[in-house]
């Protein structure tokens, strides 16, 4: 079951004004106790409460969602593991092209970040004859 969202403007009353929000945030993180806080602005404890649990959801609504936070880190992973990909396949490519040898330039691509997948596509040969050429290189 999701839980509805608290929109900031359907919370404000005659009472409970942007600035009234403000001193009891501010009284609240300058740790006054709620009796005190509801003294201070001269209403109930209980009404103290429940507007600092109504901010605290607003509050906590405005930043992203654990699952957003999750999938822009898996992004930033899956990009550098690409660009390490392409970096290493770049390097066996020049490699090549100094004469090396083959199945030497492919286990250093893999070991450098190259899947089997990408250096296979690069000699048009099987995934698995590259995973082969790997161990034995090893």
């Amino acid at each position: 079951m999701r839980k509805r969202k608290v929109d900031p403007k359907t919370i404000a009353t005659s009472f409970w004004t942007p600035e009234m929000d403000k001193r009891l945030l501010r009284l609240e993180a300058a740790g006054f106790p709620v009796v005190q806080i509801a003294e201070r602005l001269g209403t109930t404890a209980g009404n103290v409460n429940q507007r600092a649990y109504l901010l605290r959801k607003v509050a906590a609504q405005s930043g992203p969602t654990t699952e957003e936070i999750v999938r822009a880190k898996a992004a930033r992973r899956r990009k550098e593991l690409q660009r390490r990909e392409n970096e290493a396949l770049a390097e066996m490519r020049g490699a090549l092209a100094r004469g090396a040898a083959r199945d030497r330039v492919i286990a250093e691509a893999n070991k450098k970040g190259a899947g089997f997948k990408a250096i296979a596509k690069q000699f048009g040969v099987s995934r698995q004859r590259v995973h082969q050429i790997v161990l034995l290189e090893d």
